[in-house]
């Protein structure tokens, strides 16, 4: 297994809301500073800043052209970030799903029942418990796809 090395740094880095719409943003395409600030809402200087803090910590490259322009894009380690916290949220999100199937589909009876435990009635539950997993997993996916683009 490999192990994930992660510095204090680099999460002082990521714990900042305007830095993590930054690396959003350049996981689409590259772009200026006054482009992010225009799409942020923010000044330019405070863009410009938090760009620099993100090109210390290496998730994101400057690129001079030769022309005016100067262009940002994320470096291979600013993907694999990001990427991994995409993982992290389906995750979450599974087995978010996974435990409200389970309290949904408890049987709220005050009766003793004995079922038996390979019986038709048993695997029927299972069934139906995993096609429900299936589906809340499925919409909490594409809801976070939605909402990164």
């Amino acid at each position: 297994m490999t192990e994930i090395e992660v510095k204090a740094e680099d999460v002082r880095v990521l714990l900042n809301k305007t830095r993590l719409s930054i690396l959003k943003h350049l996981w689409r395409r590259r772009y200026t500073a006054s482009e992010l600030s225009k799409i942020l809402g923010l000044a330019k200087p405070t863009v410009i800043y938090h760009l620099s803090i993100l090109e210390k910590a290496g998730y994101v490259n400057r690129i001079e052209d030769g022309r005016k322009w100067i262009y940002y894009e994320l470096t291979e380690s600013g993907k694999r970030t990001l990427k991994l916290k995409a993982v992290k949220v389906i995750l979450v999100s599974s087995l978010v799903a996974f435990v409200l199937v389970l309290v949904l589909t408890m049987p709220i009876t005050t009766q003793k029942t004995v079922s038996k435990p390979l019986g038709v009635a048993m695997s029927e539950a299972v069934v139906i418990l995993f096609m429900i997993f299936i589906v809340i997993s499925i919409a909490i996916y594409a809801s976070y796809r939605i909402i990164r683009s």
